[in-house]
């Protein structure tokens, strides 16, 4: 089955009635976003061989609704951040026994950081923002300062992947943004392209 869905509909299906989610609507700005609030233990259920396509759909696409945005005059995706991640341990479908390492996988660096991510907002494609999973915020607009006068090259690469409909999402490190690690200088790290 093909998991690629552009378009909210399907997305707002998969999360419809569950309370763990949120749909927060920016119309000033044409954008919206899916973002889960809490995670109790039907938020992620686990996605089992015996489920029906659909279910599968719907389960793969809750776990995309982590700070995903979509336009609101048409419901076309435009940012798709990484999606809701386990731990080793954490879930059944997370225990070492249940683990296939026969097949292929990538791994992502895990930094102690914010993860954000460009977004084009409108329909000039030369202007785009960095936003956190709840959009636009105080730590996006410290992004912004940092990429725009220090990270030329994440920007133009970033405008390329968008304009392509692909998701850079960094993280930014820095001793103003302190989240645990205390890091001695600021960095954007590119973590993954959707």
């Amino acid at each position: 089955m093909d998991y690629y869905v552009d378009n909210v509909e399907k997305y707002l299906e998969a999360i419809s009635g569950d309370e763990s989610f949120i749909n927060a609507e920016r119309p000033e700005h044409d954008y919206g976003i899916l973002n889960y609030l809490i995670i109790t233990p039907t938020t992620f259920p686990s996605i089992l061989e015996s489920d029906t396509e659909e279910q599968k759909l719907h389960k793969v696409l809750r776990r995309n609704c982590r700070g995903l945005k979509y336009r609101l005059s048409d419901g076309k995706i435009l940012a798709l951040p990484h999606w809701k991640f386990f731990n080793i341990g954490e879930k059944e479908e997370t225990q070492p026994d249940n683990i296939d390492n026969s097949e292929g996988f990538y791994t992502l660096s895990k930094l102690d950081g914010s993860m954000v991510h460009p977004i084009i907002l409108g329909k000039d494609t030369s202007q785009i923002r960095f936003m956190t999973k709840m959009g636009f915020n105080d730590i996006s607009k410290k992004v912004e300062s940092y990429a725009f006068e220090h990270c030329k090259n994440h920007i133009e690469l970033s405008k390329y992947l968008l304009e392509r409909d692909m998701t850079p999402c960094f993280e930014i490190c820095s001793p103003n943004l302190k989240i645990v690690v205390h890091y001695q200088e600021t960095k954007l790290v590119l973590t993954e392209i959707r």
